[in-house]
């Protein structure tokens, strides 16, 4: 972040900020821990195989239970870095998603790859005039969706008109939330830690799947 974008003591680009060295740097911590129990398995099952090809070459079976023993930590320790690994995989997702809020908000959001571009047909009335999809457009601005349903129905509020209370509504419904950003980070990370990001539906089920609203039926 510039010196000009840097984060004032308040408000949101601040809070990522501080939400994202947090994250990183407990993400950093269980590398390391990861990094050390990797290194202590490595360390057991060759000690462990030392003193079993000792303890039978010798004919020595106080080698050979030493062996085993080893063995045996070797197989517990094996079992720890699952339940760093996870965790760790976890402090990552949260760190790069308040890193990507932090780009939305200083103005590096042109570089996000979802621009709603196919979510709007060409001949819209509108949508290109006014940059609603597109690259540099509002969609790629504001799009925080994780589904291909979340990114349509994004995309289908904007390509279209609304009535007063329903705006209103929608202006609500995302004015509730917006200082909770521990809570909204959970839903989204929920999401990313599957590794399926905008996942496709499956090819059987596609053709099942309702119109979107600016679906053309052909002629």
């Amino acid at each position: 972040v510039s010196e000009a974008e840097a984060p004032s003591e308040e408000g949101p680009l601040a809070r990522h900020s501080a939400l994202r060295a947090q994250f990183e740097a407990e993400g950093k911590g269980r590398d390391r821990v990861a990094g050390t129990l990797s290194l202590i398995q490595l360390a057991l099952f060759v000690g462990s195989a030392v003193l079993a090809g000792s303890g039978g070459f010798g004919g020595n079976p106080p080698m050979l239970w030493a062996a085993a023993r080893v063995l045996v930590a070797f197989l517990i320790v094996r079992r720890l870095p699952g339940r760093v690994l996870r965790p760790r995989a976890a402090s990552w997702v949260r760190r790069d998603l308040h890193e990507r809020h932090i780009e939305r908000l200083t103005e590096r959001w042109r570089q996000f790859p979802a621009t709603g571009a196919d979510l709007l047909p060409t001949v819209h009335a509108y949508a290109g005039d006014l940059d609603i999809v597109g690259a540099g457009s509002l969609f790629q601005r504001i799009d925080v969706t994780h589904t291909r349903d979340g990114s349509g129905t994004l995309a289908s509020w904007l390509g279209r008109p609304a009535d007063g209370e329903t705006i209103a509504a929608r202006q609500a419904a995302v004015r509730e939330p917006a200082g909770a950003v521990e809570l909204r980070q959970e839903p989204d990370a929920a999401i990313l830690e599957t590794g399926r990001d905008h996942p496709a539906p499956p090819p059987l089920l596609e053709p099942l799947a309702p119109p979107g609203p600016f679906h053309q039926t052909p002629a």
